[in-house]
């Protein structure tokens, strides 16, 4: 760990295989920014795990793990990032996902998805794009948005809106839509 300016830690680790005298291999990386009050501060964290399965036969996974963080006066955010992603290369495909949740001081909260990987049930293991996004006002209620294209996911693509209302327990009314794929709709 290194400590270059006022309030910011960097931090690295580096790994070989044990016993030799190879080079050594960069595994995971951070840094973080403590801001000045309490609780605050910015941060992100990367974790190479192609390369840490390379120096330690017992680690399985495979991909890149992303992860970042700020925490200031008008809430907090927090994001994930995976690439080529799999816990075990011969018994899951690697999957490519972004997620980024937000929380508001003012009681909102939005959550992000991007995902791209074979969905369960569809009938081959060709790879889809899911998008999708979450928002809720504490109080007032909230909607959540999903599109699935490409791979096994036909034209039209598949929209599902559910909406909840707060204070009604256990409803939601699920909307499936159809609509036209974007070169359908093109004036």
């Amino acid at each position: 760990m290194i400590h270059p300016a006022l309030h910011t830690f960097k931090s690295r680790l580096d790994a070989r295989v044990s016993g030799t005298l190879e080079a050594y291999s960069r595994v995971a990386a951070g840094e973080i920014v403590v801001g000045i009050a309490v609780r605050r501060g910015v941060g992100v964290a990367g974790f190479d795990l192609n390369a840490l399965s390379s120096v330690d036969p017992t680690v399985t996974a495979k991909g890149v793990v992303l992860a970042g963080f700020a925490h200031g006066t008008l809430g907090t955010t927090l994001a994930f990032g995976l690439k080529g992603f799999t816990r075990d290369p011969a018994a899951e495909p690697a999957v490519d996902a972004l997620f980024q949740e937000i929380h508001l001081a003012n009681h909102v909260n939005r959550l992000r998805l991007a995902y791209r990987g074979n969905l369960e049930g569809t009938a081959t293991d060709a790879q889809e794009l899911v998008l999708a996004r979450v928002r809720h006002r504490a109080g007032v209620g909230g909607r959540s948005d999903m599109i699935a294209t490409s791979g096994d996911v036909p034209d039209p693509v598949k929209i599902v809106r559910p909406r909840v209302k707060s204070g009604v327990r256990f409803i939601a009314v699920l909307q499936a839509e159809r609509v036209r794929s974007v070169s359908a709709r093109a004036p």
